[in-house]
Order: structure tokens, then sequence, then C-alpha cells
């Protein structure tokens, strides 16, 4: 209805529509064809497991495996391109362009607290002040890959598992304005974990770069810890509370200060991934709100720890499907009226105005969840 989540295409769900609904109603005398399509799936199923079972049996025991197969929650190992995706970048652009407001202050606090770890936040902010940045321009890299590395320590750098976009708007070859892009990832704040939330925070990426050697050695002269050859300015959202209790997720929102959002310079390798917002709606959506807005005008968002507690490769509709079967339950819990009243509006979005006067095919109704079976739950 939207348009696609990022990073991901309509094949994945295309494939299922064929499968599932294209051939099962081809397979009807489309009269009655509901009943037909559901006992067609079912007997297709039967026959699968069926030839499994065969196919198992033929085959025999086994032979034992020299190894285990890889645990399916993968570690991630960070990969940037040799070269920046633009070599110099004005600090004037850096704030127009990439949003990135509060750049140079924030860039001195990290030069200061990189300096001497040792001060108090006052302290800092009054060592930031008196920093000048040698330059007034830096490189800056528009993504950020993540290969997965299995329980054995293989890496497959062929194969990228996630990725972070923060890149400005552009003109296409066609001269078409293409939004500018900044994602929002999970960042280990220093204590987070293999699993859990615990540790970490939500942030919108807004610039990645990098510092030549002449510039790091004039900001980190004599420092005992020298910076990484990759930094990232984000913006950060609040911290983890208690989830909601009637579906589980996280509430957060943009994290303030005196009305401008905090934001901080950090380490890219203190980024574990990327992560996905859900909007938190209310009772009417914006028009206004698209796919290249909705995170700067939506005030707060709800976060899922599926997607970080589990490979979201592995199981990324399933853990949609539950998430949003959890939320809608449980907000319409109280009257499975509103219930079906928001599934039948959604569909009407969708189909309206494709279809002014033919009524939805079979095909096309079997793509809506079965909604009487999701409010017993």
């Amino acid at each position: 209805m939207y348009g696609t989540t990022d990073n991901y295409n309509t094949e994945y769900t295309e494939r299922l529509h064929i499968d599932l609904t294209k051939d099962a109603y081809r397979a009807t005398n489309h009269k009655d064809e509901y009943s037909q399509m559901t006992l067609w799936l079912e007997r297709r199923e039967k026959m699968l497991w069926h030839d499994n079972f065969v196919k198992w049996r033929l085959v025999g025991d086994l032979a034992s495996q020299e190894r285990p197969p890889p645990d399916m929650d993968y570690r991630r190992a960070i990969k940037m391109t040799k070269h920046p995706t633009v070599r110099r970048v004005p600090l004037d652009h850096i704030v127009q362009d990439y949003g990135a407001t509060f750049f140079t202050a924030a860039l001195a606090r990290y030069v200061v607290g990189r300096n001497q770890p040792g001060l108090s936040a006052a302290q800092l902010e009054r060592e930031a002040a008196h920093i000048i940045l040698p330059f007034d321009a830096v490189a800056t890299f528009h993504r950020i890959k993540f290969h997965a590395i299995d329980a054995h320590g293989f890496q497959d750098s062929s194969v990228t598992v996630d990725s972070v976009h923060s890149q400005p708007s552009r003109k296409d070859k066609r001269g078409h304005t293409i939004p500018a892009r900044f994602d929002t990832v999970l960042v280990n704040e220093g204590d987070g974990g293999i699993t859990g939330v615990n540790g970490y925070r939500v942030a919108q990426v807004r610039v990645v770069f990098t510092l030549t050697s002449q510039a790091t050695n004039l900001l980190f002269p004599a420092g005992p810890l020298k910076p990484p050859a990759h930094l990232a300015y984000v913006e950060w959202f609040t911290p983890f509370q208690q989830p909601e209790s009637h579906h589980g997720l996280y509430k957060i929102c943009r994290l303030m200060r005196h009305g401008e959002r905090l934001a901080s310079i950090i380490d890219v390798s203190d980024i574990r991934r990327s992560v996905h917002l859900f909007p938190n709606f209310g009772a009417v959506v914006p028009r206004e709100w698209t796919s290249s807005t909705v995170l700067e005008l939506c005030p707060s968002f709800f976060y899922s720890s599926e997607k970080f507690d589990r490979d979201f490769n592995s199981d990324m509709y399933g853990g949609i499907y539950r998430t949003l079967v959890g939320m809608l339950n449980g907000i319409f819990k109280a009257s499975e009226r509103k219930f079906h009243v928001l599934v039948h509006s959604l569909y009407k979005s969708v189909y309206g105005s494709k279809r002014k006067t033919e009524e939805p095919s079979a095909a096309d109704s079997l793509m809506f969840l079965d909604i009487d079976g999701m409010a017993e739950d």
C-alpha cells in the first residue's frame, strides 16, 4: 500500500501470492471458490508432507555431520567501501543537505571526550567551546554494509545481510528528485549484550564520515584513544523503558534538549544493525506522512525487539505478522466490531481506487488475513 520496506522488494510476497493464491484460484471452477481454494491448498500441503516422508524413508539414516550447522543468530561484521562516496563535502553543506545541525559542536565534544575521557559533562562542554576545527570539509560515506559471521567464524563478504543509508536528496538521470534517506540504527552504548535491548538505544544516522590523517593528528595529538577511521553523526531517541502491556512494543520518541534534537558523534563500530520503527499513527494517519517524511513528522514510534533477537532475514514476515496481530488484537480486543471495520477500511484503501465498479476477486481477497481467527486468538 505504501511501497516496500527499505532494503527489500516485492519478490518476497509475490512468490507466495502466486503459489498460495493465483494457482489456487486457477484450480477452481470460479464458483464458490473460497472453499475450493482452501481444500486445494490443504491437499497440496498433505501431498508435500507425504512426498518428503517417502524421500526421507528411501534415503535412510543420514550420515553424521562433521560439524553442526551454523546458528541463525548471526553476528555482523561492518564493511565500508575503500573510498568515500563524496570526497569533499563543505561543513555548511553537511548542515543543509544532511540535516546535521550541530555537526561542529558534536565533533568538538567528541574530540574532547577522546583526549580527556575523565571529564564531567559540564567540563566537557567548557573544553569543547575552545575547539577549532582545522578543516572546512569532510569526506562522507552514504552506506554502511553488514556481512554475516556464522557460529564457526566464517564471513561471506559477497552477501550483504543488512545496510544503513545516509544520503541526502538528489536527482536521477531523468531529473526526478529522489528523497533523502537517513536510516535508524541500534547503537551499543557500551554494555549491550548479544540479545535484548539493555545497553542499546535507537538513533538516526545523518552523516557517516572520515577525517584526514592530517586533521586526526592535529585534533588528537597525544590522546590515549585514537579515533577509528569511520565516524557517524547521529540524532538520538529516548532510552528503552518497559514495553507496552497490550502489544509488547517499546515506545520511543526524539530525545530533545531546549527544543532541539540531541545529537552526538559516535564510532561506526558501535552500530549493531539497522532497525525499522513503527509510527504511532493514532486514530487518523496524516496524509503528509510518507516513507521519506514520517521520521521527521511523526512524534513517537514503536520498536519491536523481535527483529533484534533473531536474524531478520530468516523470519521477516513472520515477525511482522506476529507484531501486527499482537498490536491489533490488543487495541481492539474490547470491540471485535472495530477490528472488522479497520480491516475493511484497509481493504477499500487497497482496492477501492483500482476497481471502482468491480468486486475484488478471490485471489485478491485471500491476500488478507483470517480476521475471525485473529480476533479469537
